[in-house]
């Protein structure tokens, strides 16, 4: 018998790598972090995108940022502006509820300080629907195909990007030390016609 042909049509890319993160923490340090929400406690900086000690991390995720363009926009003129860049500091016991990035299109987020058990990021499948009758499978064919979230693990330099619309969350904090990462999001910008511009 002939295999069948197989096609994926809506697939939710994760984009993951590695980058110099050296320097960062010093100058974190510098910057007043608010409380959040009182649930949480987590502290939270305002946006430091125009700030100039972040201006090189600013330009090396921006270039990160124009190949997914590339990979996702093939044949198409334009590129991801970052329009906010802001610290996240959580300490013991503290963790990010269920949350997405309104008001963009592509967000993300870089880990400057990475103590054992800090606690990892899931990401929940948007496809609502087959989790209606979602089978509970043996963790030895659990696989990208029938899970329904997946996890990174934060380590120092690890760089994530993601589509703001996808929902994720950050486990609790089960380290004595905090984590801190730098979380970001970008806005799509055309600079050529499409098909459907008249």
């Amino acid at each position: 018998n002939n295999m069948l042909n197989r096609e994926l049509w809506f697939p939710t890319p994760i984009y993951y790598g590695e980058m110099d993160v050296e320097g960062l923490e010093d100058y974190i340090s510098n910057f007043v972090v608010l409380e959040k929400e009182k649930n949480q406690d987590n502290l939270y900086s305002l946006n430091v995108v125009r700030e100039p000690p972040f201006q090189d991390l600013v330009k090396r995720l921006t270039a990160e940022a124009q190949q997914i363009f590339d990979n996702l926009y093939n044949g198409r003129k334009g590129s991801y502006k970052m329009n906010s860049l802001w610290i996240n500091i959580s300490r013991t016991g503290e963790f990010h509820k269920l949350h997405m990035h309104p008001n963009c299109d592509l967000s993300g987020c870089v880990y400057i300080k990475t103590p054992e058990d800090c606690g990892n990021v899931f990401f929940e499948d948007p496809n609502f629907l087959q989790k209606i009758n979602q089978v509970e499978d043996n963790n030895n064919v659990i696989n990208s195909m029938n899970r329904v979230s997946c996890e990174h693990t934060p380590t120092v330099g690890k760089v994530l990007f993601f589509p703001s619309w996808i929902r994720h969350q950050v486990e609790q904090n089960h380290s004595d030390e905090t984590r801190i990462s730098m979380a970001f999001n970008f806005q799509l910008e055309f600079t050529d016609k499409s098909l459907f511009d008249h």
